[in-house]
């Protein structure tokens, strides 16, 4: 976890913060409120987060290092640094690292921001547990330009 924690300090990681370990990488809440959270994210080379989706709230991905993709939408869509990455309520989505280094990325979500909102379609790790659907009309949308 070393080479993460390291991604995580360049970013700003306090001594104070709570990281939450996942077979995935790694995570720390900057900001949460039940409306809005701001996250950073890293996801070890050749790992990837399950493929899920949200029922309550929207996901803005800001890719710092490394390079990735959104497994979720079809074709994936590529993750690279300076690119946002918008995922829409009820859109299948997954970070996957494409990389061989550390994949950070900073997460806004909006709306019911709750660790219960994750609906599980898929999971390396055998997490995914069934769950009632969430409505999909909503797909996910990319922006390449830099902010």
């Amino acid at each position: 976890m070393e080479p993460l924690l390291k991604a995580l300090r360049a970013m700003g990681l306090f001594e104070s913060d709570k990281v939450e370990e996942r077979p995935w990488g790694l995570w720390v809440d900057w900001y949460r409120t039940p409306e809005a959270t701001l996250k950073c994210m890293v996801v070890k080379p050749g790992a990837r987060m399950s493929l899920q989706k949200h029922g309550h709230r929207q996901e803005v991905w800001r890719t710092i290092s490394g390079h990735g993709e959104d497994q979720g939408t079809d074709p994936p869509t590529p993750l690279r640094p300076g690119h946002t990455h918008v995922v829409q309520v009820g859109a299948t989505h997954r970070i996957a690292n494409t990389g061989k280094e550390p994949l950070v990325i900073v997460e806004l979500q909006m709306g019911e921001c709750r660790e219960d909102d994750i609906v599980r379609l898929a999971d390396d790790y055998e997490r995914a547990k069934p769950r009632p659907a969430v409505d999909d009309q909503r797909g996910a949308q990319h922006d390449h330009g830099k902010h």
